[in-house]
């Protein structure tokens, strides 16, 4: 089915055609997949969030510290997703035991260290020491949050 640009999940889904889909697959993100196979992540609580900040640092970091997977467009990515999440994270703690964290983090300073970081990459000249040095620093980031949150949440 051709596209229009942009993936089929923003663009709202693959189009209905009964040669193709029927009610036991669904489109998912650009994907045609059974229905019975479809698990939610837990994305409304805020360890969810932490989980995936933890997994796009690790992603930012082989990009910054391995100069054959420098792309800037890649880590500018990663820096918005990883901030997003953490804005999303906040916005999620509640009183219900079931939202709570599994220890305290104090997203909001995380937060804001991250923008620091992807300020200065911004403003950096993405020489390689420069760019060895902010991995370095989200490597420090990453390492605690890993003890707590790499672990998947359970449905």
């Amino acid at each position: 089915m051709p596209r229009k640009g942009g993936c089929n999940a923003c663009d709202g889904g693959m189009q209905r055609d009964d040669t193709l889909l029927s009610d036991d697959v669904v489109a998912v993100g650009g994907n045609v997949v059974e229905n019975k196979h479809i698990a939610l992540l837990p994305v409304m609580r805020p360890a969810q969030n932490l989980h995936d900040v933890v997994k796009q640092l690790i992603l930012l970091e082989a990009h910054m510290f391995n100069p054959e997977r420098d792309c800037r467009d890649c880590e500018r990515k990663h820096f918005l997703t990883i901030q997003a999440l953490l804005e999303e994270a906040h916005s999620l703690v509640t009183d219900d035991p079931s939202k709570a964290l599994p220890v305290p983090t104090n997203l909001q300073a995380l937060e804001q260290t991250i923008r620091r970081l992807h300020r200065r990459w911004c403003d950096s000249d993405k020489s390689p020491p420069e760019r060895h040095a902010i991995a370095s620093e989200l490597r420090q980031i990453r390492k605690p949050l890993m003890i707590h949150y790499a672990r998947p949440l359970a449905d």
